[in-house]
């Protein structure tokens, strides 16, 4: 998975655009199959004025459900990066186990009916 990394207000070189790769790559590898894209966006919100001002903000395109966006601010631009990859990870985990859990549910009710129905009519299976 290579990420878009998009850079607003802020200078990123060869090593934290690698650094983005990997982290998110550790981060997002368990679902890594469903994941269509992942686009990474980094910001210095107040320019060289300093404080906690580094915006790392990641939206995670996955099939068949809505764009997760998630970010975090720190002072350091890879705490920033790390912050949000992390809540990515836990984002994305939750959608996943939320959209498979219907599924489930199904699937055990699917499995019950027909037993359930024959031995309500009493038919014997025909072999």
């Amino acid at each position: 998975m290579q990420p878009t990394i998009i850079a607003r207000r802020i200078d990123i070189g060869a090593e934290i655009r690698s650094y983005v790769a990997h982290r998110l790559g550790f981060a997002l590898d368990r679902s890594r199959h469903r994941i269509r894209a992942v686009t990474v966006r980094l910001m210095d919100r107040n320019g060289h004025r300093g404080g906690v001002d580094k915006l790392c903000r990641i939206q995670v395109e996955v099939d068949g459900q809505a764009p997760l966006v998630v970010s975090d601010v720190a002072g350091d631009l890879r705490a920033a990066i790390d912050g949000a990859a992390h809540r990515a990870a836990q984002a994305l985990a939750r959608t996943l186990r939320r959209s498979v859990a219907p599924l489930r549910r199904q699937g055990r009710l699917a499995r019950r009916l027909p037993a359930a129905e024959e031995a309500e009519l009493n038919l014997q299976p025909a072999f």
